[in-house]
């Protein structure tokens, strides 16, 4: 899969990456979710990005996971600009409760 959305054509993935948001927002939970334990994405993944500063415009509570070690935490972010690359590439919370 990784491969494939790799090769995809950029306008493929940015089509896919919007249905797959408008999908989201549009569950019936979303609404009475107070909070969102949600992977910061990378190029390659699907676009969770809008997504979180989304849930975030909306005052909903966002973690995100950063490893420490061999055990991974979630993070509480207020946007975006807490993350930062980690040794693995990915990108995570650089302080957070």
């Amino acid at each position: 899969m990784i491969a494939q959305r790799r090769n995809m054509e950029e306008s493929v993935r940015k089509d896919y990456d919007e249905k797959i948001y408008n999908n989201l927002i549009k569950h019936d939970r979303i609404g009475s979710c107070g909070t969102f334990l949600i992977y910061a994405s990378s190029h390659i993944e699907v676009d969770t990005r809008r997504f979180i500063e989304k849930m975030l415009s909306e005052g909903k509570t966002v973690a995100v996971p950063k490893c420490e070690g061999k055990k991974m935490r979630f993070l509480t972010v207020d946007s975006l600009s807490a993350l930062v690359r980690s040794r693995f590439g990915v990108d995570e919370p650089a302080d957070g409760t």
